[in-house]
């Protein structure tokens, strides 16, 4: 006898979109949905965006993997400092 467990899988959940106007590198935590991991233009391996230079950035938000993997996506607007 084999047992099955079926669990739904995770739907990833960025989070809201960020509008800022400063040069920092933020540390990107965890979306609405733990246990998942960011990719996108200037994010590291760490984790960590450098919005650089000013503009619109779309990041991933990945939960999962294979058949059960979730993909959300959050905006980061940098806008210029003035």
């Amino acid at each position: 006898v084999v047992e099955v467990e079926v669990v739904d899988p995770a739907i990833a959940d960025a989070g809201a979109d960020y509008t800022f106007c400063e040069s920092v590198a933020l540390e990107l935590v965890a979306g609405i949905t733990p246990g998942g991991v960011w990719s996108g233009p200037n994010v590291d391996a760490a984790g960590n965006f450098t919005a650089n230079p000013p503009g619109i950035y779309n990041l991933t938000y990945s939960v999962g993997g294979g058949s059960c993997l979730s993909k959300g996506t959050r905006r980061f607007d940098r806008e210029d400092s003035y």
